[in-house]
């Protein structure tokens, strides 16, 4: 049986958190702080849309999105809400690892066929994290790169 790597990202984790806590309309990031500078960290995708994007100095931001809502990030709930997903993840298999701050893998290898498939279990990961409202991108290979 060949290995097969789930690959599931969360390139909006900190952001979509933060906005189903205290929901913003409109361009939202979090910032953080950095050689006396806020940065942005994440945005939602309406900011992102605007032009926006991660590890831009916020005067910049601000100049190119005046309606921009910020908020700091919070790095130790960024963190928890990464491992309460990778205890989810698990239930596909028990190996599931945070490989960054917003990047999970899981070696699903004899798990897609229960699902009816690979796409069939893509599918139904992407489904029920869309209905937590949490955005993610992911994918399956033999190689964690290749994922």
């Amino acid at each position: 049986m060949a290995r097969r790597l789930l690959s599931i990202w969360f390139p909006r984790l900190a952001s979509d958190i933060s906005l189903r806590a205290r929901p913003v309309e409109g361009p939202f990031a979090l910032t953080l702080r950095a050689s006396n500078a806020e940065h942005l960290h994440c945005l939602n995708s309406i900011a992102s849309a605007a032009g926006l994007h991660r590890g831009m100095a916020l005067a910049d931001a601000r100049a190119v999105c005046p309606v921009l809502s910020t908020r700091p990030a919070d790095m130790i709930r960024e963190g928890r809400a990464l491992e309460g997903l990778r205890r989810w993840a698990s239930r596909h298999r028990p190996h599931a690892a945070k490989s960054g701050s917003d990047w999970l893998i899981v070696d699903v290898s004899g798990v897609p066929h229960l699902f009816g498939g690979e796409v069939e279990l893509l599918a139904d990961l992407e489904a029920r994290l869309e209905r937590a409202g949490v955005y993610s991108k992911s994918a399956i290979a033999e190689t964690r790169g290749g994922a």
